[in-house]
């Protein structure tokens, strides 16, 4: 009745911390971008690296992002858009590059300075 959807974003203090995953009767289930498997979100970060964004169940982590780019930690990361997530929305900062020097890629550990367990209220977008 409150019109919360499934894949719908959910925000604390203007951070993307989750989507919704199910909705019932009376509460709804949130899966948190550190649990995040299934729907990877689209991100760039404030230099204009791009990537997405997948849990790995203790952190959010960029992937694909090619390993001759320069990304610096402290950058501000912010989604690009797609369905049930809006564009330029924050999701955190850069704490860690991993880069691996047999891979194409890099990957770097998105720090967010929010935490859903420690929220009084979530917004859902």
């Amino acid at each position: 009745d409150e019109g919360i959807m499934p894949n719908r974003a959910v925000v604390i203090s203007g951070t993307l911390v989750g989507m919704v995953s199910e909705v019932y009767l009376d509460q709804s289930r949130v899966t948190l971008l550190s649990q995040n498997f299934d729907l990877p979100v689209l991100v760039r970060t404030e230099s204009g690296v791009e990537g997405v964004i997948i849990g790995n169940g203790r952190s959010v982590v960029m992937k694909h992002i090619p390993r001759e780019i320069e990304i610096a930690e402290g950058e501000r990361v912010f989604t690009l858009g797609q369905e049930g997530i809006r564009k330029n929305m924050f999701v955190g900062k850069i704490g860690r590059v991993l880069s691996e020097p047999s891979s194409p890629t890099k990957e770097a550990i998105i720090e967010q300075y929010v935490s859903f367990y420690d929220a009084l209220v979530v917004e859902v977008w």
